[in-house]
């Protein structure tokens, strides 16, 4: 099945293979700026040679990155590397970088750029080794830190839900205690206090119903949390009279 290349990959392969040329030919680029600046020329170092290297060794970055991965499949954390994935990929390399190095030297000598070829081919291949190295060592660090991502998104979520399972078990511990130490409070209301039973139980209604459905909304409004918290209050002073005071201060 063929493996589609993602877009994210792709701006990073373009991005990386312009830094990585810019950077193997950086020398050439300043050798021509500092002659142009003592007044003189260096026709070795000429700005059609630099264009021409850099332009090879950008399309043989691209191309080995691309190229690559559906080898490493930086992107995907289940896919393990072994060393014939390596192999494999060395290989592919090499074959690459050399059928880029003979088309290059094709392309020049049917534009007849005017260079040292011998010297030039020998420079040529040996920055392009070096561009070959320099893709295969980037995608292996994408691959690690889209591993190490992955890695701490799932231990995160593994937290939360570690969390919210807590907090449900915390629930059904705290759920039947507080139900029968109502119950009883309002057995004790509607001997004493019949008519204050009925609000006690419209405010016991509210607390049981948000503790049946507060696992449905992550998030509540101010004015629910404070009705909530009224109820909830309400039924606790019932229990304890007067040795409960709450203070609630909003701005």
């Amino acid at each position: 099945m063929k493996t589609r290349i993602p877009t994210k990959y792709l701006r990073i392969t373009f991005l990386l293979a312009f830094a990585i040329s810019l950077t193997i030919h950086f020398n050439l680029f300043a050798g021509v700026f500092f002659d142009d600046l003592h007044g003189h020329h260096n026709h070795t170092f000429s700005t059609g040679f630099i264009l021409f290297q850099s332009i090879v060794t950008f399309g043989i970055a691209v191309a080995i990155f691309l190229s690559n991965y559906p080898i490493f499949k930086p992107f995907n954390a289940e896919h393990k590397i072994s060393y014939k994935t390596v192999i494999v990929s060395i290989i592919s390399s090499l074959a690459i970088l050399s059928a880029c190095i003979l088309l290059a030297i094709f392309i020049r000598n049917f534009l007849e750029i005017d260079m040292n070829r011998r010297r030039d081919n020998e420079e040529m291949i040996s920055r392009n080794l070096f561009c070959t190295l320099a893709v295969i060592l980037s995608i292996v660090i994408i691959r690690f830190i889209h591993q190490k991502q992955t890695v701490e998104l799932e231990v995160e979520q593994l937290r939360t839900q570690g969390l919210q399972s807590q907090l449900e078990s915390l629930k059904n511990q705290m759920s039947p205690h507080f139900l029968f130490n109502s119950l009883t409070a309002l057995k004790t209301l509607i001997e004493e206090a019949p008519e204050t039973a009925g609000t006690y139980i419209n405010h016991l209604s509210q607390v049981l119903r948000h503790s049946l459905q507060s696992h449905k909304n992550e998030l509540v409004t101010l004015d629910e949390e404070l009705n909530l918290t009224q109820s909830y209050i309400f039924l606790l002073k019932i229990r304890y009279g007067t040795n409960l005071s709450v203070e609630t201060q909003i701005d």
